[in-house]
Formats: structure tokens, C-alpha cells, sequence
């Protein structure tokens, strides 16, 4: 009777757990220890709470079963009741004396877990034997109440229950929030509007700044953020990063948010610190939608970050073609330049996008605009192989031969970098084969140095001369890598 299995149970035990009533009854009555504990500290009671076997609970109580004790994580019979919603074995350990306020290991009782679960028949029986409502905080790492847990997990009825038991609705766990923030972060409409009238001025911030609104906002709960809006929350406060609620829902993607709060007046041309608006968050991380929600109530298209860069930058570096479009029927200033001197049609040709380049030139963009290095958008085009981007430039009359502060060409930045279709084109528009670099290297030089032979060819063919290298030394290395020279200069130039 008393031995065990491979995991330490007894027999009264594995009854206990399967509920094999009966099986309960004969043990104790043939002696079986009542509080034999596994490995874990579990007893034969536990089990049976747990597994809400409430006629097995009875016998185990009427044979003198420890109704407080507890396990090696400081759980008792009644936490693992009230946690899995047994309400008649949490009502028959009530009445056998078990504690309503013990902690377990991470500071929940059992009214914490009835709470969390959302078992407000148990939630309320736990009230009625004295359950303290607000033991604070329900753990060190996040300081809930019972109400708060609740109200994150969205069980409006315990919520209700808790109310009318006057749960204090102004206490703050850990990262500062109310059970009104907790419910709103999480999209609890239901429970929002069982707690707004009641929870302060809908302005409080919890530690990082951020409202009730703000959470929703921040994960795209609309009817929440419509609830809020509805009883006046100001949707124009600003969190300890300097954002809206309108510009974490605009760099979220949350159209549906964007609308609500444009609709009740929320400033569209408030910026952040890195004087980043509304709109730009949102064309900065791709959601066109938003965008378009945005340009429609005429947000500022000209304003510009701490770099310069301005909202068509952004969308024309990030190739988000529609919104260009948008960006240019609006009036968006086409030859802006950021503080690296780089326009939006750079930024396009750059990273190769053909339609914002094709979108941009047929606008009358300058072609010709350089950066502070000297570098156009046909160079930069040129460089990274983007042929058609090329073609688009070259056609709109691109300078086929201007050169950067180094001297160097279209021509000798496709040859160096072994872009074959690119030098073809560079060479039908007329590209100057003879030009050198400050470093007197010629086109030819460049790609015969990185054994680019079809290149080599082709500039041969074009009439270019293989004259001696003018930086040759006894050995073989050239003295400009330009492969890692192109890497290099991406790396600090050309992050949009």
C-alpha cells in the first residue's frame, strides 16, 4: 500500500489524481499515509484539487488530509483549486479551514489565480471566506492586483465582481500601468468600459510616458483606442520617447487606428525627436495605407528628420512606388537634398528602384544634382548595377561624364565594379573611355585590375588604351581597392 512508482506516487495518489473515488475511500481506510508528499511536496490532496475530484477531496479531509500544507513552490489544495476553476472543492477547503491569503513562491493566492483565469464564482467565494482584494505587489516583477489581473486577461466578469467589492482601481504594478492601461494594451474593450469612468484622469502615464490610448494605439486595438477617444482621452500627449499616439499607430501600420484618431483631431505634424512625423514613420517602415490616410488630411510633406531626409526620401529609397506617386501629385519638393547633400532620385537609384527613378524623372527631378561627394544619381546607379535605372537617366539627359571629388565617372565606377549591361549603356550614351581619376586610372585600368575581361573587351572595342598603370608598384596589389571602397562608402553614405 505504501510503495511507489518510477515517479514517487503512491497508490492513494494515482487514485487521487484519476479520481477513483472509491479507490480513495478502501486506502484510508486500510491506513494509506494521507500526507505522503512526492518529490515536488505533493500530496494525495493536492492532486485531487488540482484535478477537481471534489469526492475525493471530502475523503481525504474526513481522513485528517493537512488542508494548508504546501509544496515545494509554496502552492496549497486551494490555489491549484481556485487556478483550474474547481468551484465545489475550493467551497469543501473552505470549509475545512484552508487560508485564503497564502502566497505561493511568486506571490500569487488563490484569488490571483481565480482572477487571472476569470473564475468569478470562485473569485467571488474566495471574497465572501475574506480573500484580501489588493495584496500589492503579486510579485516582485510585476506588482499586479487582483484587479489588474483581471483586467489583462480580459475577464470582464471578475472585473465586474471585483468593483463591487470597491477594488481599489488606482494602484500601478511595476511598470507603472493601472488595471484601465492593462486592459487597454491588451484590447479588453469589455473590461475598458466597465473601468473608465471610474479610473482617474484618462492622462495618467505609466513609466515610459505612455496612456491607456497610447497602448491600445500600439498594438492596433481600434475599438479600444474608439472607446477611449469617446470619453475624451487626448490623443495628442506625448510618451517619454516624444511619440503620439498617432505616431506609434502610424509607424505600427494600424490604418484603422490612424483613422480614428485623425478623425478626432489629432495633430498630424507633431514630430519626435528625430524630427520624425506621423507621416514619415509610417512611408519609413512601408505602410502605404497609412500613409495615404495621412496625405489625404494634408500632412505636412515637406517637413524633414534630423538628417535631412524628407517623407519622398524615404519613399523613393525604400521603393514604395505608390506613395511617390502620391508624394509628387501632392507638390513634394522632388530636389530636396539631406544633410549628405542626396536626393530622393539619388536614394531611388541607388537601391535600384527603376519605378520611383521613372516616377521622379518623369516629373522633371534634376538629373544632374550631386551629392557632398560629388556623386550623382547616374554614378550611384552605375555603381550598383541598375541597369534599367541607368536607362531612365541616361535618357532624361543625365551628364554621362560628370565626375565625383575623386574624378571618378559613371563609366569607371560599372567597369571597376563589373557591371557589363551598364557599361554598354554608358558607352552607346557616349561615355568618355579616356577620362582618368586622381588617381590617373582609367576605366580600362579599373576593370582589367578586378579581371573583368568582358568589360575589358568591350573598352578595348570602344577604343580604349591599356596605358601604364600610374600607382603600379613591384608588387601586385592595386593601390585602390575598389571593391571594398564601394563597400565602404555604401556603409556611410548610403543608409536611407
Amino acid at each position: 500500500m505504501h510503495a511507489i512508482d518510477n515517479e514517487e506516487r503512491t497508490a492513494l495518489m494515482l487514485a487521487s489524481i484519476h479520481g477513483c473515488d472509491a479507490v480513495v475511500r478502501h486506502l484510508l481506510h486500510a491506513g494509506a499515509a494521507v500526507n505522503f508528499t512526492n518529490p515536488n511536496g505533493r500530496t494525495p490532496l493536492m492532486m485531487a484539487a488540482m484535478h477537481g475530484h471534489e469526492i475525493a477531496v471530502k475523503w481525504l479531509l474526513d481522513a485528517d488530509a493537512q488542508v494548508n500544507r504546501s509544496d515545494r513552490t509554496d502552492t496549497t489544495a486551494l490555489m491549484l483549486a481556485s487556478a483550474n476553476g474547481h468551484d465545489r472543492v475550493v467551497q469543501r477547503l473552505l470549509a475545512a479551514g484552508a487560508n485564503v491569503d497564502l502566497c505561493d513562491s511568486n506571490g500569487y493566492t488563490a484569488l490571483f489565480l481565480a482572477s487571472r483565469q476569470g473564475h468569478s464564482p470562485i473569485v467571488q467565494r474566495l471574497r465572501n471566506a475574506g480573500a484580501v482584494l489588493s495584496l500589492n505587489p503579486m510579485t516582485p516583477e510585476e506588482g499586479k492586483t487582483a484587479l489588474m489581473l483581471a483586467a489583462a486577461n480580459g475577464r470582464a466578469q471578475v472585473v465586474v465582481e471585483l468593483l463591487q467589492r470597491s477594488a481599489d482601481m488606482s494602484c500601478i504594478d511595476i511598470e507603472g500601468r493601472t488595471a484601465l492601461m492593462l486592459a487597454s494594451a491588451n484590447g479588453h474593450v469589455h473590461v475598458v468600459q466597465h473601468l473608465e469612468s471610474n479610473s482617474g484622469p484618462l492622462g495618467l502615464m505609466d513609466n515610459k510616458g505612455q496612456t491607456a490610448l497610447m497602448l491600445a494605439s500600439v498594438n492596433g486595438h481600434v475599438d479600444v483606442v474608439q472607446r477611449l477617444l469617446d470619453r475624451s482621452a487626448d490623443p495628442n500627449l506625448i510618451d517619454l520617447d516624444g511619440k503620439t499616439a498617432l505616431m506609434i499607430a502610424s509607424a505600427k501600420g494600424y490604418e484603422n487606428v490612424v483613422q480614428r484618431l485623425v478623425d478626432r483631431s489629432a495633430t498630424l505634424d507633431l514630430v519626435d525627436p528625430e524630427g520624425k512625423s506621423a507621416l514619415i514613420l509610417a512611408i519609413q517602415n512601408g505602410h502605404d495605407a497609412v500613409a495615404r490616410i495621412l496625405l489625404t488630411r494634408r500632412a505636412n510633406i515637406n517637413l524633414t528628420d534630423e538628417d535631412g531626409k524628407t517623407a519622398l526620401m524615404f519613399a523613393a529609397g525604400n521603393g514604395h512606388d505608390a506613395i511617390v506617386q502620391h508624394l509628387l501629385r501632392a507638390l513634394a519638393d522632388m530636389n530636396a537634398t539631406d544633410n549628405d547633400g542626396k536626393t530622393a532620385l539619388l536614394m531611388a537609384s541607388t537601391n535600384g528602384h527603376e519605378i520611383a527613378v521613372k516616377l521622379l524623372i518623369n516629373a522633371h527631378a534634376d538629373v544632374n544634382l550631386s551629392d557632398l561627394h560629388g556623386k550623382t544619381p547616374l554614378m550611384m546607379a552605375a555603381m550598383h548595377g541598375h541597369e534599367i535605372a541607368v536607362k531612365w537617366l541616361l535618357n532624361a539627359r543625365a551628364d554621362v561624364d560628370v565626375s565625383d571629388r575623386n574624378d571618378t565617372t559613371a563609366l569607371m565606377l560599372a567597369s571597376a565594379s563589373g557591371h557589363d549591361r551598364v557599361v554598354q549603356r554608358l558607352l552607346a550614351a557616349g561615355a568618355n573611355v579616356h577620362l582618368c581619376d586622381s588617381n590617373g586610372h582609367t576605366a580600362l585600368l579599373l576593370a582589367s585590375r578586378q579581371e573583368h575581361s568582358a568589360i575589358v573587351q568591350r573598352l578595348q572595342n570602344a577604343g580604349a588604351a591599356m596605358d601604364p598603370d600610374p600607382t603600379a608598384t613591384t608588387d601586385t596589389k592595386p593601390a585602390v581597392n575598389w571593391p571594398n571602397a564601394i563597400m565602404n562608402y555604401d556603409k556611410q553614405q548610403l543608409v536611407f
